[in-house]
């Protein structure tokens, strides 16, 4: 049987062929149900709307610039945590956890994040619908106050060499936790390393970079990595202990 990163890599081929599977057909043939339990916590709904996308020109980093609007037309659903190691197990027994079941499960690649979320229904969110998500109608560095950090976020030295279980901390003025810090988070979109200075409208992002987009920073990075708008980009079949995601729902899930 072929593990679920080949499996995931399989499956993005087919799609870009125009071949995309039916989810009631490919997982039974790969040993697993048609498609995965509703998530253990509700996801969150999110509202359409309108933001400014980046850092303005005296904060962050060259790929954080320029600022933008961009518009989001459709509301959907994002998971209030990321995918925990318990959640994931369902989908892969032998994906290797050796913390709880209430930690991220790490060391997934982007293929095996998008086929997972695929597998319950959903879908990884795009670059713009993470931030816009994240920042949760706020336009400062974080969608708290600096001083207020430590009460949300995951960051900085003394982590005992591990993310943390997930939902520890406060939420973000939407009800999603651990946007900032904790473990990065693949989204959908290719890497760029600049935006486009005009307004744009339900932005995707590329699809045929070799690097995809990872967001939020991580428990191991400073109050500056784990920023609303800080990003990086990774190759898609990279596994680090470092990195997670969460799953989106558009509104016509079933």
């Amino acid at each position: 049987e072929a593990d679920t990163h080949a499996l995931g890599v399989l499956w993005q081929l087919l799609e870009r062929l125009g071949h995309a599977p039916e989810p009631e057909t490919f997982f039974p043939a790969t040993g697993r149900a048609a498609r995965g339990p509703d998530p253990e916590r509700a996801p969150i709904p999110i509202p359409a709307g309108r933001f400014r996308m980046g850092s303005p020109d005296d904060v962050g980093h060259g790929d954080e610039h320029p600022r933008h609007h961009v518009s989001l037309t459709q509301p959907f659903e994002l998971g209030s945590t990321v995918v925990t190691k318990g959640e994931y197990a369902r989908f892969d027994p032998e994906h290797a956890c050796p913390d709880g079941p209430e930690h991220p499960v790490t060391e997934v690649s982007w293929y095996q994040a998008r086929l997972y979320a695929v597998w319950v229904g959903g879908r990884l969110p795009t670059e713009a619908e993470w931030e816009y998500a994240c920042r949760a109608g706020t336009e400062t560095p974080w969608s708290c106050e600096e001083d207020q950090l430590g009460e949300h976020a995951w960051f900085g030295e003394g982590v005992e060499g591990s993310a943390h279980p997930v939902a520890e901390k406060r939420p973000n003025p939407w009800g999603l936790y651990d946007m900032h810090g904790n473990v990065w988070e693949w989204v959908e979109c290719g890497w760029l390393r600049e935006y486009a200075a005009e307004p744009v409208i339900d932005p995707t992002g590329p699809s045929a970079t070799s690097r995809r987009v990872v967001r939020g920073g991580s428990c191991w990075l400073s109050a500056g990595g784990c920023r609303s708008a800080f990003r990086d980009g990774l190759h898609p079949w990279y596994r680090f202990h470092f990195l997670g995601f969460r799953v989106a729902w558009s509104p016509s899930r079933g």
